[in-house]
């Protein structure tokens, strides 16, 4: 039996590949439907070569979100310094990945964006071991911000493991200075126009309480 398999995929470099949806189509219905277009007069294409082409119409079937942990965040406005404050306090029900040897750091970085997804500023916490499910970070980071563009910014939190070299793997000093790979497992977004509820919530709250740390948690995408 095989089977072809189309698959949609999000890919951001900031948080990595999404997969969104896929539909699988059985390669004898199609074997079947060709013999039924023969036998009955219909239509098909025809392209270099005198290959025929069959034209199908399927519906993707969408994956359901995974639960990738949670994360608390406090949010805080200073209109006087024109400054952001976000408060990273802790992650919970972080999943365990089947090889923790590899990925046994990660760290939760965050950006600051523009309304065009042009990075403006990016900040990220001290490595930790993220297997343990509850995590206590307490790290504060402050973005000076012009007060114009709070309605337009958005603040992406993205939480990224660290690939290590396998044990056993000669390390080079090149391979040390090198830039850290990584691989995110999951974000959140926050901001005026962002898609999530809870998100823009969070956003608006904080935004109408100047100097007053909003606390909230968020889920993972």
């Amino acid at each position: 039996d095989c089977q072809l398999v189309v698959r949609v995929e999000d890919k951001d470099k900031l948080v990595g590949t999404t997969e969104l949806g896929e539909s699988r189509i059985d390669l004898r219905e199609l074997d079947l439907l060709a013999g039924w277009l023969e036998g009955n007069g219909g239509q098909r294409s025809a392209g270099a070569g005198g290959e025929s082409t069959v034209r199908l119409s399927r519906f993707i079937d969408i994956f359901k979100a995974e639960e990738k942990g949670a994360v608390l965040l406090g949010l805080s406005f200073l209109p006087t310094s024109q400054r952001i404050t976000v408060h990273i306090t802790q992650c919970n029900r972080l999943a365990k990945t089947a090889d923790s040897a590899v990925h046994n750091k990660a760290v939760v970085r965050l950006f600051l964006l523009n309304e065009s997804g042009r990075v403006l500023k990016k900040r990220k916490t001290a490595p930790f071991d993220p297997n343990g499910g509850r995590v206590e970070l307490d790290e504060l980071f402050h973005l000076d911000v012009d007060i114009e563009r709070w309605d337009r910014c958005v603040i992406l939190i993205v939480l990224s493991r660290i690939i290590s070299p396998a044990v056993g793997e000669a390390t080079t000093t090149e391979a040390v200075r090198s830039p850290p790979v990584y691989q995110h497992s999951g974000h959140v977004a926050l901001g005026k126009r962002v898609l999530g509820h809870a998100e823009r919530i969070h956003w608006n709250s904080a935004f109408q309480s100047p100097r007053r740390v909003i606390s909230q948690w968020h889920g993972l995408h």
